[in-house]
């Protein structure tokens, strides 16, 4: 009998989706994660990874496909969820890789979490915040970012080039009003189509940045978990071996039993004395 690759599985199953939604024919039914898993387990994939992708289900956001009126998002903010729970060892690799990508911020506490920000100076609101939360067997991971400052500097410049242009250029010109307003008012409109193309590129470029260090943080989160797993395993593995060594009377010994004194008294069996 053949054997399907995991490549090969996940096409058939696309391609078996395509052909029962061609046909009008939609899901009648479904599979609980415990079936899931199981399926998994016999195609050789770790369950716990079933738990991780049941987790980032119905999390897919196309922002690349949405209109923005300033030309690209303003917020970003992604929030996921890893099964199990990580160490505080995690903490300062996070900071790190928070540092990296939005500039020096200050971490602090949050729970049994963690939660980094960075705030400008000036400024009320943080530009940049991060949190990594372990709690009920699962970590949630979310990061936001503020693009407001960078939208509202592109098109603040932008403005006032075309508010200095319309007052000059009548003057300079020498045109009547009713020929300067409608030169004015095209200005105006390419302005702020460069304007929107240019925070375009810088907000794809920010969300970029962004994506990678979401990424990031969820891969040393599911690094830490898993080795948090093997640790347990090879602990479990020593301790089996330790047994296994140790003498059936030793395993069988009660705590409280303490030897005898050197100058006790063993004790004898009752009976009759014999004269």
């Amino acid at each position: 009998m053949r054997l399907y690759g995991e490549n090969e599985v996940g096409a058939l199953l696309r391609r078996a989706a395509e052909l029962q939604a061609s046909q009008g024919e939609g899901a009648t039914s479904g599979l609980t994660i415990d079936e899931l898993k199981t399926i998994a387990a016999e195609a050789g994939i770790d369950p716990k990874f079933v738990e991780q992708a049941a987790m980032g289900t119905g999390r897919v956001e196309r922002r690349g496909e949405r209109f923005y009126f300033w030309g690209g998002p303003v917020k970003l903010d992604d929030e996921r969820a890893v099964a199990g729970e990580v160490r505080a060892d995690l903490w300062p690799d996070v900071v790190r890789a928070a540092n990296d990508v939005f500039g020096d911020g200050e971490a602090s506490s949050l729970g049994r979490g963690l939660e980094w920000k960075r705030m400008p100076m000036g400024y009320s609101q943080p530009h940049a915040r991060v949190s990594v939360v372990p709690r009920a067997g699962k970590t949630t991971i979310r990061v936001r970012r503020r693009l407001d400052n960078e939208a509202a500097s592109i098109h603040v410049i932008s403005f006032s080039l075309v508010f200095l242009f319309g007052l000059l250029f009548p003057l300079l010109s020498g045109l009547s009003p009713l020929l300067t307003i409608p030169v004015v008012l095209t200005v105006l409109a390419l302005t702020f189509f460069a304007s929107r193309l240019g925070f375009k590129a810088v907000s794809r470029a920010q969300q970029q940045k962004f994506d990678a260090l979401v990424g990031q943080i969820e891969t040393l989160a599911t690094q830490d978990i898993a080795a948090q797993t093997g640790e347990t395993t090879a602990d479990a593995a020593r301790a089996d071996a330790v047994l296994e060594r140790t003498p059936i009377a030793a395993r069988l010994a009660l705590p409280d039993d303490e030897p005898l004194a050197d100058d006790a008294e063993p004790v004898r069996p009752r009976g009759r004395d014999r004269a």
